[in-house]
Parts: structure tokens; C-alpha cells; sequence
């Protein structure tokens, strides 16, 4: 009798052991090692990049095109406001920042201008440009050696800097038409189109 008591007492105490186990755990509970939930981390928002001071632009975009061209560079005279409105017809509140070299030589026609348009006058900047560029490709009292060169002339727009260039010292003469000739002038102006998209990132 004595050793039935026995062993439904020690039933009893497994038992009560089993149902206090179960009732300290409830659904949903954590990892019973204890290692914390991972925090979800905040990405940092890139702080932009302040835009570039166009006059540092234009001045980055020039030094690189005479190093790329070197001696082939011919343009040496530095155009002012005056020029680009007398010569070019551009008018001035149509650009904030400029900067030019043309030929100092008569004989010669290569030269770099660009130009940073002033608020909502990127497209007038242009078209003005653009008339510029037709009156060279329309006059008939053009060197004919130049004329290949004026022919393979580029006005570029990237945002709101304008650019016309005819550059790289290109050799017109020994080509048998005029057609032929304006390829290599094509090929050298590139260089400049490169180094202009280079710098902006466009």
C-alpha cells in the first residue's frame, strides 16, 4: 500500500511539473536563448551635390579642350560682351557667363564660345546661336579653304550651357570635294563634344 502511494505521488509531482513548464510559454514568444530582434536600420539619404558655379564650368570645359587639342588649338584672341553681341548677335541678357577665343588671323575660322543661359532663356540662347552659325554657312566671301571647317561647325546645347566651336587645325586642301573635306573636320570637333559632356555628365 505504502509503495502505491508512492508512485501515484510521484505521478502526480511529474505531472504538475509538466503543467507548470507549459504555462510559462505562450504563443508568439521570443527565441528562448535570448537574442534580440534585429532593428531595422534607417538608410541615410544622400545629401546632393551642390551645383558647380557655371563661370568654373565653363572655365574646366575650355582649359580641357585647348589641352586636348594642343597645338592644333589655333583660337587666341579673347572674346568680351562687345564681341558676342557685334559679331555673334547674341544679346547679353540672354547669358550670365560667356567665354570665347576667336582667330586673331584673318585667314583662319577657328574659334570656342560658350555660354551659361540666364533663367528660362536656354532655348532663345540657342536660337540665337543658331542664326549665328546659318549667316556663317551662308556667306559666299568665305576663304574657300574655311569653308569645309564653317560647313562641320557644331552648336551644342546641354541643359543650359550653349556652345558653337570649329576646331582642331584641319588641313582642307588636298581633298577633292568639298564633301570630303568636312569629314575630318567633323572628326576633330568630336573631341570637344566629348570633353563638354565629360564635365557636365550629360
Amino acid at each position: 500500500m505504502k509503495r502505491k502511494s508512492l508512485l501515484v505521488l510521484g505521478v502526480s509531482v511529474l505531472l504538475a511539473a509538466a503543467v507548470l513548464g507549459g504555462c510559462g510559454k505562450k504563443d508568439g514568444d521570443t527565441d528562448p536563448t535570448g537574442t534580440p530582434e534585429a532593428t531595422p536600420t534607417m538608410e541615410a539619404t544622400p545629401t546632393p551635390e551642390p551645383e558647380k558655379d557655371p563661370a568654373e564650368v565653363l572655365a574646366e570645359i575650355h582649359q580641357k579642350i585647348k589641352e586636348a587639342y594642343g597645338d592644333k588649338y589655333l583660337p587666341n584672341m579673347p572674346y568680351e560682351d562687345m564681341m558676342f553681341s557685334e559679331m555673334m548677335g547674341i544679346d547679353s541678357s540672354l547669358y550670365d557667363v560667356a567665354i570665347g577665343e576667336g582667330p586673331m588671323i584673318s585667314t583662319n575660322v577657328e574659334r570656342f564660345t560658350a555660354f551659361h543661359a540666364t533663367e528660362g532663356n536656354a532655348e532663345a540662347l540657342k536660337t540665337a546661336v543658331l542664326a549665328y552659325q546659318d549667316r556663317l554657312k551662308n556667306d559666299t566671301f568665305q576663304y574657300p579653304m574655311n569653308v569645309p571647317k564653317i560647313q562641320a561647325s557644331v552648336v551644342e546645347t546641354v541643359g543650359d550651357y550653349v556652345f558653337f566651336y570649329m576646331l582642331g587645325a584641319v588641313e582642307t586642301t588636298s581633298y577633292n570635294s568639298q564633301e570630303e573635306a568636312i569629314a575630318p573636320c567633323i572628326e576633330a570637333n568630336k573631341i570637344a563634344t566629348d570633353i563638354i559632356h565629360e564635365v557636365l555628365g550629360k
